[in-house]
């Protein structure tokens, strides 16, 4: 029996403006403490965090784990293990993300030898991988003062010409990162540099899309305070940002160079997913409110759908008859999605709700490129339907909690940038209500 279809529905979204936030993206508030004996632990606020995120539209949060008192000691006390348990606890509860470092000083670089930050990162970074859904990266830290790979004690030969970094260095180097993909399996990572990164994935290709860049020298200087080394380094991040996270802060200011025309450019030419709100707002002040509120807007991924259409597929042997949804989506952001979001077509009659997981990785929608998405529901051809399209955290399913406060989905679920289509209670995108199909 040959099979035809009839057009119940087509539709053209008109996109807005508004901004709001989303999982895994955005400006970004700063906090720190410190872990140890003797150290003062100040713990993330819940509070505070739920309210940025639902009045300030912020979804993600720098954390700062500072481990001085750890340098001569092997063993992370188990309250220390808590209170970063603790962390990461509340920013789930919060629907927000830890972007996380560790390091061992900010006022020098007296960091550990080797052999003590492997053994830390095997107690420490365990626990932020049980926590992976709250966690938007891990920076490789641990080495050298603010953990950025460069004034350090331990991991470079001359401590007077710390971009000096012999082999020996190297091999240091790359036990730390060894010991980081190993025990975190599920989690993004950022190094510092393009170079370091370049050199200590030679070999590691199936670790391609996991290990990103923080550049937090961001427009400082022609060369972003020494970010960029090598020749063909802007190349390289250029390529490596369309897979891997890409984040960091401005520094200084340094006009041109930090004027709104290059940073238009580059946020969108290295893919930013991330950018410190707190620091330097000399510079951003700088770029003006209506850049702000584009930066606001485009950080990372801004998902809006094109055009949706739906037909009744006709000539079937079952009596409720199947349809065909098709739609064409547009990322207008900086950057693709950096987790394997997961895609649902969802439809509801009544109490009974179906939907049809569609064959499509976020992480492949690079902005500027139409995606096309389609699938087929069954639906009862004596009630109305409702369609919509659900975004939501990996292995959550569109009908499962998400991880804010009180099962708040819509804090984990991805909100498409259409008039009229968000639904905070569901989180869901709809796309048409009180369809008949029959």
């Amino acid at each position: 029996m040959s099979v035809t279809e009839a057009l119940l529905w087509e539709r053209r979204f008109t996109p807005t403006l508004e901004r709001f936030a989303n999982p895994d993206r955005g400006f970004y508030r700063f906090t720190q403490t410190s872990l140890g004996p003797g150290a003062r632990h100040v713990p993330l606020d819940l509070e505070v965090m739920v309210r940025d995120r639902i009045e300030g539209r912020i979804s993600v949060v720098f954390r700062y784990f500072y481990l001085d008192c750890y340098r001569r000691q092997a063993t992370i006390e188990p309250a220390d293990l808590d209170r970063l348990a603790g962390d990461l606890e509340s920013a789930r509860r919060a629907g927000v993300s830890l972007v996380v470092r560790f390091a061992y000083s900010e006022t020098s670089g007296r960091d550990a030898a080797v052999g003590r930050v492997v053994g830390h990162i095997r107690q420490l970074v365990p626990i932020v991988n049980a926590h992976a859904d709250a966690v938007l990266a891990l920076q490789a830290g641990f080495v050298g003062r603010w953990g950025e790979w460069y004034f350090t004690d331990h991991f470079a030969s001359s401590k007077r010409r710390p971009w000096m970094v012999s082999d020996k260095d190297t091999r240091r180097r790359a036990q730390v990162l060894d010991a980081l993909l190993e025990e975190a399996p599920d989690l993004l990572l950022q190094v510092r540099y393009p170079a370091i990164a370049r050199n200590l994935m030679v070999g590691l290709d199936s670790w391609e899309r996991r290990i990103g860049v923080h550049n937090d020298g961001f427009l400082a200087s022609p060369d972003d305070l020494g970010t960029y080394r090598a020749a063909d380094d802007r190349e390289w991040l250029e390529a490596q940002s369309q897979h891997a996270p890409m984040g960091g802060e401005t520094c200084a200011l340094a006009p041109p160079r930090s004027d709104w025309d290059t940073a238009a450019e580059e946020l969108q030419r290295f893919h930013w997913t991330y950018l410190n709100a707190d620091f330097e707002t000399k510079v951003l002040q700088s770029w003006g409110p209506d850049a702000l509120d584009e930066v606001d807007r485009r950080l990372g991924y801004r998902l809006r759908l094109e055009s949706g259409v739906v037909r009744r597929l006709q000539g079937t042997e079952h009596a409720d008859p199947s349809v065909r949804v098709d739609l064409a989506l547009v990322n207008d952001g900086y950057a693709a999605p950096v987790k394997p979001w997961e895609v649902h077509l969802v439809a509801r009659q009544g109490g009974r709700v179906e939907t049809a997981p569609l064959d499509s990785d976020p992480r492949t929608w690079l902005p500027g490129r139409t995606v096309r998405l389609g699938a087929e529901l069954r639906l009862r051809s004596s009630e109305p339907c409702d369609l919509a399209l659900a975004l939501v955290e990996p292995g959550c399913g569109p009908n499962g909690v998400g991880g804010g406060p009180e099962g708040d989905r819509s804090s984990r679920s991805i909100r498409l940038a259409h008039d009229d289509g968000w639904d905070p209670e569901s989180g869901w995108n709809r796309l048409v209500d009180g369809l008949y199909v029959g």
